[in-house]
């Protein structure tokens, strides 16, 4: 094939959620030269996720992309056990799903991302769309998440539900990243509360399970009980749920072999903290 045609095709990053959004938001900016096409099969990046980080889990190169994501920031946050408990002053941050949203939007152009875009089937050079279209490709990077198991690896999961209550927050200026002051179900169960504002706080019920079912009626139950005890109750502006997978062993050859022609991102190349 003709090199000018190949360069004519664009990088097809398939997935739209945070590593293929941050993905194709890093090759704008550092290779314009090169075209890219991010396709997600909802109707909006990242879906439905607040993602929490500390400054240390940021790499230099990548902070002025987070900067743009215009992170919530607490210059400290808090950890309490039954008969324990400890506040940092070490600051703690968190990006929504909206914001990631809306950046793709404001910097790719209008050409270079498709919602709606369901792919039934990925090759090295094209991707195959669930209404029959095929997309011609310089190259494929697969960001779809995990589709059921994950072969070669074992893993255990860690399983929330959080709902954002238009609430009053006690103290905006601390996150509670871990309150395990509760029963503890399944396995280990912890609180995790977010004033995302001085009117808007996330209070999620998360635990780690040997089972990847997540009965999110149950739990947003319990959410909404934690909420109440906690003086949170209030108007539910949304609800966000997950089922992380947690490393525990296994062969990462065997999950991706050294012959595999397509590059994997996010969780679905194994990229996650072995425990969160």
């Amino acid at each position: 094939m003709p090199m000018a045609m190949t360069q004519d095709r664009p990088v097809v990053i398939v997935g739209g959620g945070l590593a293929g959004s941050l993905a194709a938001l890093c090759l704008a900016e550092r290779r314009p030269d090169l075209p890219v096409l991010l396709l997600e099969a909802g109707q909006s990046f990242g879906g439905n996720h607040t993602w929490s980080f500390f400054d240390s889990d940021v790499p230099q190169a990548a902070r002025a992309l987070i900067e743009a994501l215009q992170p919530v920031r607490w210059p400290r946050h808090r950890v309490h056990f039954p008969r324990r408990e400890r506040e940092f002053s070490v600051p703690y941050s968190a990006i929504t799903a909206s914001a990631l949203d809306a950046l793709v939007r404001q910097r790719l152009p209008a050409n270079r991302w498709r919602l709606g875009a369901a792919v039934t089937g990925i090759e090295p050079d094209r991707v195959e769309l669930a209404t029959g279209e095929t997309i011609a490709a310089r190259g494929v990077i697969d960001a779809r998440g995990p589709d059921g198991a994950m072969p070669g690896l074992e893993l255990g999961w860690q399983k929330f539900v959080g709902i954002e209550f238009a609430a009053k927050a006690a103290e905006p200026d601390c996150a509670t990243v871990m309150d395990a002051r509760v029963p503890q179900l399944d396995g280990y169960r912890f609180v995790y509360v977010l004033p995302l504002s001085a009117d808007r706080v996330l209070v999620e019920d998360t635990y780690y399970s040997d089972s990847a079912d997540l009965d999110v009626a149950a739990v947003a139950v319990r959410v909404r009980s934690l909420a109440a005890e906690r003086g949170l109750s209030g108007p539910e502006l949304r609800m966000e749920t997950g089922v992380l997978p947690i490393l525990i062993g296994g062969d990462p050859e065997r999950f991706w072999p050294p012959d595999d022609p397509i590059p994997r991102l996010g969780l679905r190349g194994g990229f996650f903290h072995a425990t969160t």
